[in-house]
């Protein structure tokens, strides 16, 4: 395959995508007052209870219009128009941008349509460009709705809004909180691959052969995917490294202590790790494959040969499988892989994301992109479930957060270094386990990491398990803020001069972020002065020094434009395009 090739080919995917966001531009506001024209008008600010209850009201309206919007096409057509929108109609600049996404291509995937007298392949024109982005915009609300309840639940009021129904208020400290609960959230969608696109294949292939001149795609990059050349030359980049973080199925998943874990989650990941690892052997047999790779995460196939790739993926997941899984697992057959590839539940995936394969009359889609997100939501679901395998999960976890201390300057030398994992004592009794360490100078860090997960019902902003998960935050605060005073009056009994450092603080570091109460909030301000709250992106640009910023869009356009050598419209006009 030709570069020549693959710069027409990423010209083209760039100009649908940005006149996906041109008609978007025109049309939103319509799809917007649309939506919003199905609420109940709030007639005055109502909060606490009262509030939830009217917005859960809501929330069954507009997910009952975009369940009926979406039986506008099979499934498996509505993934290939969503991933053809440019990633603006879904704010990729903003905070929610995963969600947004997610819950459209969830809600398309419910789709009952059938494409028996549909035509073989789906055209992409202006009515198909029009319904796939009022379905987005009425997704988009809903989860508008989600947020707004996520916020009433900590304290904020709604009041009415001529033009939205309803608006939030809240106070200043509330507003700061959202903010940078907002602000985390998409930031470890950037930087820890909540969204990534990979294979343990990929470091078989050279860079600089020509199947390597067509790209990569990452749903979180607006406008254009990444290609790898610009991978190999931008290794820097801020939005470049998590797609680097590729998934090394072997080394990830064969440390893992299996025995105990329910068979049906094993049974899952032994085929959605067999299944990416199918079609991305396939990508390097198949140059063809590429084209639909690089203009939506998708790879699609005839049906007529389903069967048979199917049986493709489970003797890969019975032999490959067998050496990664506990071997005392059934075998997988086609019909149970069918079954299993199409669903839509498990873990955090019960709300967002499509399932892995969307099947059809006349072909079907591999989602390599929902396949990915499947396989971290299993192992997340599975590594939270108590045992041996909890316990995995959280040294995982630690190990991590000390891996990216130590690539700062805060990386912990001598007395310091000699704390992690370290039981300290008073008295003869253990009164804590250090998980993490850093110092510089005469400063220290003491590091409490907690590896707990977003599920769905905090992802909804139910009251009772946020309040809850508020609750969690509170307690493990007050905790380290004694572990700091007790390691202060207790050091020198642990072997550890504490005299050297002039400065001792903590910090919690959570996997995912959590929006906690005012009330909680200025519990842990008052009671606990010594410990931040931070997820490990934070983490890291606090310890170099640098502003934790939200990626800038025209910037990122810019460098991509130049990346992929942009032809003008009459340039484009002149050619091929």
């Amino acid at each position: 395959m030709s570069s020549e090739y693959a710069d027409y080919a990423s010209s083209r995917t760039l100009l649908t995508r940005v006149a996906s966001r041109q008609m978007w531009i025109a049309t939103a506001h319509r799809h917007y007052r649309n939506a919003n024209g199905l609420l109940e008008k709030l007639p005055s600010g109502i909060s606490g209870v009262d509030a939830a209850a009217y917005l859960k009201r809501q929330l069954e309206t507009l997910e009952a219009e975009a369940y009926r919007q979406a039986q506008s096409y099979p499934s498996h057509w509505w993934i290939f128009y969503l991933r053809q929108l440019s990633p603006t109609v879904f704010d990729c600049a903003s905070r929610n941008y995963g969600r947004n996404r997610g819950y459209t291509e969830r809600v398309s995937a419910l789709s009952q349509k059938s494409d028996d007298r549909l035509p073989v392949t789906p055209a992409f024109g202006d009515s198909q460009m029009a319904r796939s982005l009022r379905l987005a915009v009425t997704c988009i609300r809903v989860e508008e709705i989600v947020l707004a309840l996520r916020c009433v639940n900590a304290g904020a009021t709604l009041l009415p809004d001529s033009d939205n129904v309803f608006r939030l208020e809240m106070s200043e400290r509330l507003r700061a909180a959202l903010e940078r609960y907002e602000d985390q959230l998409r930031l470890n969608d950037l930087k820890l691959g909540a969204a990534r696109l990979g294979g343990v294949y990929l470091k078989r292939f050279e860079p600089n052969r020509d199947d390597w001149s067509r790209a990569l795609v990452s749903l979180f990059m607006p406008e254009l995917p990444i290609t790898p050349d610009s991978l190999k030359e931008h290794p820097a980049d801020e939005l470049v490294p998590f797609v680097l973080n590729l998934i090394y199925i072997n080394e990830s998943l064969s440390d893992i202590p299996w025995e105990g874990v329910q068979s049906e989650a094993v049974h899952g990941l032994r085929l959605l790790c067999s299944l990416l690892r199918v079609a991305w052997i396939d990508l390097g047999v198949e140059a063809k494959v590429w084209r639909v790779l690089h203009e939506g995460g998708l790879t699609m196939h005839s049906s007529s040969i389903l069967e048979s790739y199917l049986a493709r993926v489970c003797q890969e997941a019975n032999e490959w499988g067998g050496s990664i899984f506990p071997s005392s697992i059934t075998p997988i057959t086609v019909e149970g892989a069918l079954d299993f590839l199409t669903r839509l539940e498990l873990g955090r995936t019960d709300r967002y994301w499509g399932p892995a394969i969307r099947a059809g009359k006349d072909f079907f889609c591999i989602d390599l992109t929902s396949v990915t997100l499947r396989i971290e939501a299993l192992i997340a679901y599975v590594t939270a479930g108590g045992g041996s395998i909890s316990g995995y999960r959280g040294k995982h976890w630690e190990e991590r957060v000390q891996g990216a201390i130590d690539d700062t300057p805060w990386r912990p030398t001598g007395g310091a270094r000699g704390l992690i994992s370290k039981k300290l004592k008073a008295h003869g009794k253990v009164f804590t386990d250090v998980d993490a360490v850093g110092s510089r100078s005469d400063q220290l860090l003491i590091v409490s990491c907690k590896s707990w997960q977003l599920g769905t019902s905090l992802d909804m902003g139910e009251f009772a398990a946020c309040r809850n998960k508020s609750k969690d935050v509170v307690k493990a605060s007050l905790k380290l803020q004694e572990d700091l005073r007790m390691l202060r009056a207790h050091g020198a009994d642990n072997g550890f001069d504490v005299a050297s450092f002039a400065g001792m603080s903590g910090v919690l570091c959570i996997t995912t972020p959590f929006l906690l109460t005012e009330e909680d909030e200025l519990t842990i301000q008052r009671d606990a002065p010594d410990v931040s709250i931070m997820t490990l992106p934070e983490l890291k640009s606090k310890l170099l020094g640098e502003e934790l910023e939200m990626p800038d869009l025209q910037k990122w356009q810019e460098y991509a434009r130049a990346s992929y050598a942009i032809k003008d419209k009459r340039q484009q006009r002149q050619g091929r395009i």
